[in-house]
């Protein structure tokens, strides 16, 4: 009754139900397939004429499947050529979507300069290094922490890029690669994390000290419920400074105010985008070097109120 539930849900979602199958795991619940479809939708932009798998990818096969999920078993099982699939109701069939190397080079997951994930990055010789994902994003990954794997969403190392940004600005992402200073935007974190499971890392750097915080699940939110943030399972070198107020926390700006507070606008007040509730133990989109009270890099049992981080990153790695 679940699986049926859940694929009547997944096939509403759109004329054609489509879903990457870079995706290996199944026991999702329905909020999570809806998630996860509306992110893989609006990146591929599928519609009903679209079933014609020429107008993919010159390569696929169509073949009889039982519904969504099956088809998207039959596209795991083939990792090396399929590339994506969509489930046609009408006509029970499963059109497989392959990969031409010659006619799609750039779609190559072989190919040493695209990837699913920064999972799949096997050269660490540079402990950070941008890469190109198939969805077409290109990334900053951290190859060397931790095995590597990472993929870093949030980034400050210099204080050149201004953190105070509105809503759209957080939602599509902002920053230099370059400098190195960076947020990636929520709307491709949650698109990342819809794919598959994820842990959350942070590093910091205090006073010529390291610090970590690493929560062994992370979920994140879709714009309609405002990006919440929600972490799980505690491990690092300092006290969890992130959980104390801000988990569970919708992500507000100073033109979209969410947190919890009745009194005032959190964002406005410590001038950043954040997940805020009355108002944070931890920010690090504050502004940098600030010693005013919250206003800076904050993690509470690091920097106390009154100070900042010398360097943080935020980053997510997909589970086992």
């Amino acid at each position: 009754m679940a699986n049926s539930l859940l694929l009547m849900m997944a096939i509403n979602v759109a004329s054609v139900s489509f879903l990457s199958c870079e995706v290996r795991e199944f026991d999702f619940t329905i909020k999570e397939v809806m998630n996860f479809l509306e992110c893989n939708i609006r990146e591929f932009d599928f519609q009903r004429q679209d079933l014609n798998v020429v107008t993919i990818l010159p390569l696929g096969e169509s073949i009889t499947s039982t519904g969504v999920l099956d088809c998207a078993n039959k596209c795991s099982l083939r990792v090396n050529e399929c590339f994506n699939f969509i489930y046609d109701k009408s006509s029970h069939q499963c059109i497989l979507a392959y990969i031409d190397v010659g006619s799609n080079p750039t779609l190559d997951l072989k190919s040493p300069n695209v990837y699913r994930s920064c999972k799949d990055v096997t050269d660490t010789t540079q402990p950070r290094q941008l890469v190109k994902l198939t969805s077409g994003l290109v990334v900053m990954c951290d190859t060397q922490t931790d095995g590597g794997g990472w993929t870093i969403f949030q980034r400050r190392v210099s204080g050149a890029v201004d953190f105070n940004r509105s809503w759209a600005e957080y939602r599509n992402g902002f920053g230099d690669y370059g400098v190195g200073d960076f947020y990636l935007g929520n709307e491709n974190i949650f698109c990342i994390n819809s794919k598959a499971r994820h842990e959350l890392r942070i590093d910091m750097e205090y006073k010529g000290n390291s610090y970590n915080a690493i929560h062994s699940s992370f979920d994140f939110y879709s714009e309609a419920d405002a990006y919440k943030l929600s972490v799980n399972g505690y491990g690092g070198n300092t006290w969890d400074s992130l959980t104390v107020l801000n988990n569970n926390q919708k992500f507000s700006t100073y033109d979209r105010d969410n947190d919890e507070s009745n009194e005032e606008n959190c964002a406005l007040k410590f001038v950043s985008g954040w997940w805020f509730s009355h108002c944070h133990s931890a920010n690090l989109n504050g502004i940098w070097g600030s010693t005013g009270y919250g206003t800076g890099l904050v993690w509470i049992y690091v920097t106390g109120p009154f100070d900042s981080v010398s360097f943080s990153e935020m980053k997510i790695r997909p589970l086992p």
